[in-house]
C-alpha cells in the first residue's frame, strides 16, 4: 500500500483559467495569448476570477470564446465589465526602448 507523502490535496478551481495561489489563499486568473500566459489578477473568490477570465477570453477570441459562464451574461450587461490589464489592449506594460 502506498502512502501519499504530499498530504491532502489543496482545493482547486473547476473554472477554466483559475487557480488558487497557496501563499495568499486568493484565486488567480490567467489566460494564454500569443504564446504567453497573462496574469489577469487575484480575487477573493474563484467565481470572480472566472468572470474576469471570461471577459478577457471574449476580448481576445471574440464571440466564439470558450467561457466559464454563458456568453450572454457579458453581452447583455448582466455582469458589469471588470477592468482588464493593459496587456490586453496591445499596449506595452513596460517601457519600450529602441
Amino acid at each position: 500500500r502506498s502512502i501519499d507523502k504530499r498530504g491532502p490535496r489543496q482545493p482547486s478551481s473547476h473554472f477554466k483559467g483559475v487557480s488558487l495561489y497557496k501563499r495568499t489563499q486568493r484565486w488567480e486568473a490567467h489566460i494564454w495569448h500569443q504564446g504567453r500566459q497573462l496574469h489577469l489578477g487575484t480575487f477573493a473568490t474563484a467565481e470572480q476570477a472566472a468572470r474576469v477570465y471570461d471577459q478577457a477570453s471574449i476580448k481576445l477570441r471574440g464571440p466564439n470564446a470558450s467561457t466559464n459562464f454563458p456568453i450572454s451574461d457579458y453581452t447583455n450587461g448582466t455582469v458589469p465589465p471588470h477592468p482588464l490589464p493593459a496587456s490586453l489592449d496591445g499596449k506595452p506594460t513596460r517601457p519600450q526602448f529602441n
